[in-house]
């Protein structure tokens, strides 16, 4: 397997935001913590917190990085890094371009299974969010500011998503 799992439980909370499984959220207060993520710390207000993080070093070949084939299931955070572990320096305006390719299942032949596309900046992940849906899958991140990004996919379809290939292409504007 590539890559490293961060796996947790979900906080549930009433219509009145109070926390309604306070003794599930204490018993994995070691487990369920993207603060045992390296490329995370802290998140945007009102950003639903992934139930696993799992961190995707990507090779460099020419201009662009090489996606690995990567399994993931709904709510499950890939994070992609460089090889020795750091995410792309950019500016504002700069573009991060993710191009993906899952394989066809029994159930989702055609349309493929919805990812949400994220950033992390400077060691905060953003709420904001692209979704995409479909076997084969562009989508561009911009930089909102200068400092350290790395993309992320985010499952959104109850199935697991099987990735067979990708790239990641950084355009500097």
């Amino acid at each position: 397997m590539i890559g490293e799992s961060i796996q947790g439980t979900a906080l549930v909370y009433d219509s009145e935001g109070n926390l309604i499984n306070k003794e599930d959220a204490e018993s994995v207060s070691g487990l369920y913590d993207w603060e045992n993520c390296p490329m995370i710390q802290q998140i945007e207000d009102e950003t639903a917190i992934p139930s696993t993080f799992t961190v995707i070093p990507v090779k460099k070949r020419g201009t662009q990085y090489q996606i690995p084939e990567v399994m993931f299931t709904s709510e499950a955070l890939v994070i992609f890094t460089k090889e020795d572990g750091s995410g792309w320096e950019l500016r504002e305006g700069d573009e991060i371009q993710i191009h993906l390719e899952e394989y066809e299942t029994k159930d989702f032949r055609v349309e493929g299974q919805m990812i949400g596309y994220k950033l992390i900046h400077n060691g905060e992940l953003k709420k904001a969010e692209d979704v995409r849906e479909g076997l084969r899958q562009n989508c561009i991140l911009s930089a909102t500011e200068k400092g350290e990004y790395y993309p992320c996919l985010i499952g959104r379809s109850s199935d697991i998503t099987t990735l067979k290939n990708g790239t990641i292409t950084v355009i500097e504007k």
